[in-house]
């Protein structure tokens, strides 16, 4: 019995860490790209800057 259990974890430990493999790669090449600026845009800035803003106020 042990010995099935040992089986299952260690053969979804293997293939969830080799699912994560194509995941991790793609993360790596996308990081790797430059960044340039939008011929469309009409800002002379490169970076845009904005947020949100939010206040909560309760009474507890």
């Amino acid at each position: 019995m042990k010995s099935v259990l040992v089986f299952t974890g260690i053969f979804f430990g293997v293939s969830s860490l080799l699912a994560q493999d194509a995941t991790i790669t793609n993360l790596k090449t996308e990081a790797g790209k430059t960044i340039s600026k939008d011929p469309n845009d009409t800002l002379s800035k490169v970076w845009k800057t904005g947020g949100t803003f939010s206040f909560n106020l309760a009474q507890g």
